[in-house]
């Protein structure tokens, strides 16, 4: 851009002196004044244009240094010690609010009762809208794991967050397809896939709580 500017400049100027070489040689007294007034005009638009980029430079000048400065000091920031610390602790409490929130959610999967073989249909179709609420409030846990923010430094603790709460949302949508189902084999199946998915969920929580508590912020 500044480059693309000097040379139109020049140009400029090139063509300011050719006018008034032009204006020099002219004869006769209506060229030689045609000649003149158009040499000046091209004269003062490259005096005007040249002003303004003296004017940009010499402001660019006083500008610079204090930029210069933020700069510095923004980096000065990005290496301090207490920066990663502050980040492991927002980190820890935001994990700490989502592993509640997953606890919680494994409390309400095991009070999920196996179906009696007489069950009515109103009752299943009750018990099949709390794991269709219970499926999705999972899910959604899930993905705020998957996205929860963190350092480097803890991507190994963090991964065992994302493991438990994917198993928590495989055993969601296990046990919602669990209560809508009428074969009482196919139930016995599905109830014993949505135990393991939610046994491993505990395992990858439990874990991840003991590793949370020795990072040291």
């Amino acid at each position: 851009m500044e480059l693309s500017y000097l040379v139109n400049l020049a140009i400029l100027w090139c063509l300011a002196l050719l006018a008034l070489v032009q204006s020099i040689n002219a004869r006769g007294i209506i060229r030689t004044s045609v000649s003149w007034i158009v040499s000046i005009v091209i004269i003062a638009v490259a005096v005007v244009f040249t002003y303004f980029h003296v004017v940009k430079y010499e402001e660019l000048s006083k500008i610079l240094p204090s930029v210069l400065k933020n700069e510095t000091s923004v980096e000065i920031k990005k290496v301090s010690p207490a920066a990663p610390a502050k980040t492991v602790s927002a980190y820890i409490a935001s994990a700490q609010k989502l592993m509640a929130v997953a606890e919680n959610e494994v409390r309400l999967m095991e009070d999920f009762k196996e179906f009696p073989a007489n069950i009515s249909a109103e009752t299943q179709e009750e018990e099949e809208r709390k794991a269709l609420s219970l499926r999705n409030q999972t899910a959604q846990t899930n993905q705020n794991a998957v996205g929860l923010f963190h350092p480097r430094s803890v991507s190994e603790v963090h991964q065992e967050l994302v493991q438990a709460t994917e198993n928590l949302r495989l055993a969601g949508y296990s046990l919602h397809a669990y209560t809508g189902l009428d074969n009482a084999e196919e139930r016995k199946i599905q109830r014993t896939q949505y135990l393991n998915q939610l046994e491993s969920a505990k395992k990858y929580l439990s874990r991840f709580k003991k590793n949370l508590e020795q990072l040291n912020p």
